[in-house]
């Protein structure tokens, strides 16, 4: 996805880890964006960015399921500049933990040369 500005709007569809995502899933975060954008530029008389991101519990490449397939198929033809991401709940989790890693790193860095600064 492209750097948000102040004024785009995020839809996330959060799905149960429990239950494997599948392409009904895909279509009703579609749908929800199509209204949003409808309503809002009909309201605001300009073009507006909503984009959206389904977390959820990714199928396996090998599943049977025909709904569960198509859902990868579309996932695999998503660019970079998608307006829609599809993440498994564990990436999440692991992005989510990178960057709060990074982010400790970061304050333990500037403590310590605050300390050695002051000390």
């Amino acid at each position: 996805m492209n750097q948000p500005k102040p004024d785009d709007i995020l839809v996330v569809e959060l799905k149960s880890p429990s239950i494997e995502l599948e392409i009904e899933h895909l279509n009703q975060l579609e749908k929800y964006i199509f209204m949003i954008e409808e309503e809002l530029e009909s309201k605001l008389e300009k073009k507006v960015r909503v984009k959206g991101c389904l977390i959820g519990t990714k199928p396996t490449e090998a599943t049977r399921s025909i709904d569960k397939r198509r859902l990868l198929k579309k996932i695999s033809e998503f660019g970079t500049n998608s307006k829609i991401r599809v993440m498994d709940t564990l990436e999440l989790i692991t992005i989510s933990n990178t960057i709060h890693q990074h982010g400790i790193e970061v304050f333990e860095a500037e403590e310590s040369r605050l300390n050695k600064e002051l000390g």
